[in-house]
């Protein structure tokens, strides 16, 4: 059966210099939100931080009844947050990297996403050899030409991650322990093993999508061997949620 997650991006500078953002952060945060945002001692954390949650409130909002404010988070066992009060399953995940944040939603099951910029000055090759598994590092070694290398690295990166994410596991999972099929068939990707005991790999599915000349995306859902999902992304401005 086909399933759908949505993926819902922003360019943060389009909304912070928006005269329409403060207000709506007025409006929409709690207080222990507020809290928490004033405890962080970087200004570029804090706005980081207000975008994500109210780009978050926003969109739950698009799939029920809810006002933004009224929304109410807790946290699961290995620290990924979720919705405590929905009236039907909604399932959230959020990244963010230099230019962009994402929110993606499923209406099915547990979901996760992972967002890099492509531009970043990185030692590739050493970083794969210390935190991907063997296969995937050879088949990085195999590549002659950088620019493949890194947009193998950069999908493998966010393979990762996103599944991780969608476990609720974090950085408590060695990125050496799980194992991505370099080749995709049908634009998805298969992983391979997962060294950690959070299910048979079969009842996860990946995708990875392109967000702009720069930005890579990586998707992982949960779900039974015989479904698949698609992607539906939509990039959105203040002016699309009538603030």
């Amino acid at each position: 059966m086909e399933k759908t997650v949505d993926v819902w991006c922003v360019k943060p500078q389009e909304w912070l210099d928006n005269e329409v953002f403060e207000p709506a952060c007025q409006r929409v945060l709690s207080l222990s939100e507020w809290f928490k945002i004033s405890n962080l001692r970087l200004e570029n954390r804090r706005q980081q931080q207000k975008l994500t949650r109210v780009l978050v409130r926003l969109v739950l909002s698009q799939y029920s009844n809810h006002d933004p404010k009224d929304w109410v988070f807790s946290l699961k066992v290995g620290g990924k947050p979720f919705v405590a009060n929905a009236s039907h399953p909604l399932f959230f995940n959020v990244s963010h990297t230099q230019g962009l944040i994402v929110c993606a939603v499923s209406v099915e099951s547990e979901v996760g996403v992972d967002v890099e910029i492509l531009d970043k000055k990185r030692n590739f090759m050493a970083i794969a050899q210390q935190y991907f598994a063997e296969q995937e590092f050879q088949s990085l070694r195999a590549l002659r030409n950088e620019q493949e290398r890194k947009l193998l690295f950069f999908q493998l990166w966010t393979l990762k991650e996103a599944y991780l994410k969608a476990c609720g596991k974090g950085i408590t999972v060695p990125l050496s322990s799980i194992c991505f099929d370099t080749l995709p068939i049908n634009d998805r990707h298969k992983l391979d093993y997962s060294a950690h005991r959070e299910s048979s790999s079969n009842h996860w599915q990946l995708k990875s999508a392109r967000l702009s000349e720069k930005h890579l995306m990586a998707v992982a859902l949960r779900l039974e061997p015989s479904d698949t999902f698609d992607l539906n992304i939509y990039h959105v401005s203040p002016s699309d949620f009538n603030l």
